[in-house]
């Protein structure tokens, strides 16, 4: 604990001879060494009690505002910078500070100064705080100083982090500051991914993290991979979102997210109108249909639209899938932002195909979509895709079942694309031959070059190996072919 004397880390208000006595020094210095924190401003301000001023000693930490009465060794009042509701001063010397938990009026011929400090160390420590806190009335407003934005390793975070925990009367994670100061600058790592740090995260400290998500300009993407999530967790998440402005992509992966949660969540998205989210995974939480209902109620306003979606195995049904279809055919921005849909593992059925097969059918952006066991009605699907999908690299409609009804689609699709390169039909127990005439369409498409293909679990067994081997010499365009699980014996394996 010292007095900051580094011009070039922070302007430093330096104590006029006489000013502060040796004593008052001496406490000075001993309360910033049990702290382990810098002085920004140490200065005279005579509070006025009872009409009359009395000698008291003002410090400024990054974190804090004390008040200490000349000679008393004792505080007499402190409070946390971000507890500082207005600051006003109508004359040079006078000043009075509003908090959450008192007034502080006083005289001094540092008021500027001390107005400064407070104005910086917020900058500083909460680099997205809006401007009107807190509410300042100076005048004249000349008399207020440029606070110049600098620019800060992580966006601050460590400090605001460290700061929140302040706020919070709770120790900070040693370990986590360092891998962010190290680690993280080194590798100019953008994403914040909470399994990165030491496990578990304690309340506290994942309300502080979070919180300081809130603040930071920096981190584009945030990272809960299997880190169970509770009510408070989500509502700090949230208030974060409410005005963080930089985040892009949301990765909330088995988290324990219900519709409630969710509800809680695209509220405060909602009411960001600077909002830059673009890419959400919600994947392996029990949304259900309400939690997808919820979603799909942002979904239709997103200002910006969505690149990346993945609500998959949701355990949502068709009234879930069929109102987060309507949301993204509402939103005129999604034909041309949303390139990744991944809905698999909730069940479409009829209404939800239906609501689907409307929103692909209209020319969109779609490069990947992913309807893998969602009970999709797929003579509806195949269609829509080729009407409206003519980006799509990626299309895996695994363990949703191809009879010969719906083959003829399926190969009229791959004789028709420019564009798909993967496709996946593992367990779709499609006909031999109508698996024939797919393979058929693949080989005569010219533009089909390089192509992954899936046909894993589909039982072809004996007949399907010798299909294959009869056309074998023909497929020159698949590059990677998936036979597992077939039941293809020795006599099938060799004709393969």
């Amino acid at each position: 604990g010292r007095f900051n004397s580094d011009p070039a880390h922070f302007p430093y208000h330096q104590p006029m001879a006489g000013e502060v006595s040796g004593a008052d020094h001496k406490f000075v210095q001993g309360l910033l060494a049990s702290r382990k924190e810098e002085s920004l401003f140490v200065g005279q301000l005579d509070h006025v009690v009872k009409g009359k001023p009395e000698k008291y000693i003002m410090v400024i930490t990054k974190f804090r505002m004390f008040s200490i009465k000349s000679g008393s060794n004792k505080l007499a009042q402190q409070c946390h910078l971000l507890e500082i509701e207005a600051i006003k001063s109508h004359a040079p010397t006078e000043l009075d500070i509003k908090t959450f938990k008192f007034e502080l009026s006083g005289v001094s011929a540092h008021v500027d100064a001390i107005i400064t400090a407070i104005r910086r160390a917020l900058s500083l420590t909460f680099p997205s705080l809006p401007e009107n806190h807190p509410n300042l009335d100076v005048r004249p407003s000349s008399r207020l100083e440029d606070v110049p934005q600098k620019e800060l390793l992580l966006g601050g975070f460590v400090d605001t982090y460290s700061s929140l925990c302040d706020f919070q009367n709770h120790v900070r994670r040693e370990e986590i500051c360092w891998d962010m100061e190290h680690t993280y600058v080194r590798r100019n790592i953008k994403e914040f991914d909470l399994s990165e740090f030491e496990q578990p995260i304690s309340p506290a400290d994942m309300r502080a993290l979070l919180g300081a998500l809130r603040f930071n300009k920096y981190f584009r993407t945030l990272i809960a991979d299997s880190n169970a999530l509770g009510r408070d967790q989500i509502g700090f998440l949230a208030e974060g979102l409410r005005h963080n402005s930089f985040l892009e992509e949301l990765v909330l992966k088995n988290i324990g997210l219900k519709h409630d949660f969710v509800t809680m969540l695209t509220t405060a998205l909602s009411s960001n109108k600077d909002i830059a989210l673009n890419r959400l995974d919600l994947s392996d939480n029990p949304l259900e249909d309400k939690g997808l209902i919820a979603l799909s109620n942002y979904i239709q306003t997103s200002p910006r639209g969505i690149v990346s979606l993945d609500v998959s195995n949701g355990q949502a049904g068709k009234a879930g899938v069929a109102a987060l279809a309507a949301a993204l055919k509402k939103n005129v921005k999604m034909p041309s932002t949303l390139t990744h849909l991944n809905l698999s593992g909730n069940k479409l059925e009829s209404e939800g195909t239906s609501g689907l097969a409307a929103f692909l059918s209209t020319p969109n952006a779609l490069r990947t979509l992913i309807l893998a066991n969602t009970a999709a009605n797929l003579e509806l699907i195949f269609p829509a895709i080729m009407r409206g999908c003519a980006e799509l690299r990626t299309l895996d409609v695994s363990h949703s079942k191809i009879t010969k009804k719906e083959a003829p689609n399926l190969a009229r699709l791959a004789s028709s694309s420019a564009t798909l390169k993967t496709l996946n039909l593992a367990g779709t127990l499609i006909p031999v031959d109508s698996l024939k005439e797919v393979l058929g369409c693949i080989v005569a498409n010219p533009y089909m070059q390089d192509v992954v293909l899936d046909l894993k679990e589909n039982a072809l067994g004996l007949p399907g190996a010798l299909m294959i081997q009869s056309i074998a010499a023909k497929i020159t365009n698949i590059v990677n072919l998936y036979l597992s699980d077939h039941d293809l014996r020795d006599e099938g394996v060799a004709a393969v």
